[in-house]
């Protein structure tokens, strides 16, 4: 009964966290090509570019959760792949001399500047907002209503789990008038779900809040080099 009930809990947690692991899968989205200048092509899922370099994740090896980088000066060129679904996305600009990032959704780019406004429910001269690259230190994106979505996936992989855990455990046998507290197992599973709802809910929340970001630095060379990967994020799409 114990091995199966450890079996069982390890099949739970295996579960869970691969789950969670399917939140980062670089298979989720189309990829991008990068062209090395030692004449190598990998298909790869950008998520951050900066002056120093390019971190990614490879395309063809689903299982390999790894980061890369990659120094800017060992790349050639980087073919930007539009998404499979047009996707709403969310984007916070960072910009210098400013404490607080201007968040909303990006209208269009333009040689010098990107269009923000701030809320489709207003106006859009009451909402809009150009901002020249050179304010600009960094840009972060997120589709919208990813947070929401983990958060629940979360929960609902927590409670999964507890109730499993808890008919691992089984019925408590009976006390026979003795003051140890006696669980059923649909009673172990309430208790253990309170606590592994929260919890999953939390890791949720972390997986949830993760933002691709574009460092543009204030520098008119870095937006050209990466203007192409920042308009996929637009409502257009162009």
């Amino acid at each position: 009964m114990k091995k199966r009930y450890l079996l069982i809990v390890l099949a739970a947690i295996v579960c869970h966290f691969s789950l969670y692991a399917s939140a980062f899968d670089p298979a989720r989205e189309t990829c991008d090509t990068l062209f090395t200048r030692d004449g190598r092509v990998l298909l790869v899922q950008v998520t951050h570019i900066s002056p120093k370099g390019v971190k990614y994740w490879l395309c063809n090896a689903p299982n390999d959760n790894q980061k890369y980088f990659m120094p800017l000066s060992e790349v050639q060129e980087i073919r930007w792949e539009t998404t499979r679904q047009r996707e709403l996305y969310q984007v916070w600009v960072h910009e210098y001399g400013s404490q607080f990032p201007l968040r909303g959704y990006l209208l269009s780019t333009t040689d010098s500047t990107v269009v923000l406004i701030r809320s489709f429910r207003q106006p859009e001269n009451a909402s809009r907002h150009v901002i020249p690259v050179t304010r600009i230190k960094s840009l972060r994106f997120r589709e919208k209503g990813r947070l929401g979505k983990s958060i629940l996936a979360g929960a609902v992989v927590g409670a999964g789990t507890g109730f499993v855990i808890g008919q691992a455990q089984g019925d408590d046998p009976e006390n026979n008038g003795s003051s140890s507290l006696s669980l059923s197992a649909g009673e172990k599973s309430i208790l253990n779900m309170f606590v592994l709802v929260p919890a999953g809910a939390g890791a949720g929340f972390i997986i949830g809040a993760f933002k691709k970001t574009v460092d543009i630095r204030g520098n008119p060379d870095n937006y050209r080099l990466l203007r192409p990967m920042i308009t996929r994020y637009t409502v257009s799409g162009r």
